[in-house]
């Protein structure tokens, strides 16, 4: 599986051809797609701040954060972000006849999955913490989403553009909220 997620993200245009030809049913998406990803970023960053710890500036060593609350963080933290795809999805089909698409849940839950796949990829970073910036990496996910809007969705050329801005932002909108709900749920887990 990650030999075909970094195949997706080398190679998108031709990987979301095939991809968008033979649609993967939802359930097994979920499966073998987003709950594996999507633990990426969460086992990274259970390993990132229990195990490896981040420097405090001024200080020797490693701060950590308490093992339980950081397990605690990664398994809140997995769980939204598996939950985002299908919430991401609806939001993008509400959005999809202002460019000029026709609304398909499921054709738009299954690009916004294959569209996080560099974002969990990139989440590898956080299990070394001076890397987590490497995170932006993730932003490759625009490309993504831009290039497989006319397969599954059937996205006109002249209108892919500021559909994928208003997913990046709806996108953006949803990652915010998700930070903020672990902040709140796991305090401890989270500087």
């Amino acid at each position: 599986m990650i030999g075909r997620a970094i195949r997706l993200v080398l190679a998108p245009q031709a990987r979301l051809a095939v991809l968008a030809a033979a649609p993967v049913p939802l359930k097994e998406l979920y499966r073998d797609w987003v709950m594996p990803l999507a633990a990426i970023p969460a086992v990274a960053g259970f390993v990132g701040t229990a195990v490896v710890g981040y420097a405090l500036p001024l200080a020797h060593g490693a701060a950590r954060v308490n093992p339980f609350a950081a397990l605690v963080g990664a398994s809140v933290g997995w769980a939204l972000s598996v939950l985002l795809v299908p919430l991401l999805g609806l939001a993008i089909s509400a959005l999809a006849p202002r460019f000029d698409t026709p609304p398909d849940s499921d054709a738009a839950t299954r690009l916004v999955a294959y569209a996080f796949t560099p974002v969990w990829l990139a989440g590898a970073a956080l299990a070394l913490p001076p890397l987590a910036g490497l995170t932006v990496l993730g932003l490759w996910g625009a490309v993504i989403f831009h290039a497989g809007l006319p397969a599954f969705l059937g996205t006109p050329e002249t209108r892919r553009t500021g559909f994928t801005v208003a997913a990046v932002c709806c996108g953006v909108i949803g990652f915010a909220v998700v930070g903020s709900l672990l902040r709140i749920m796991v305090p401890g887990a989270y500087r």
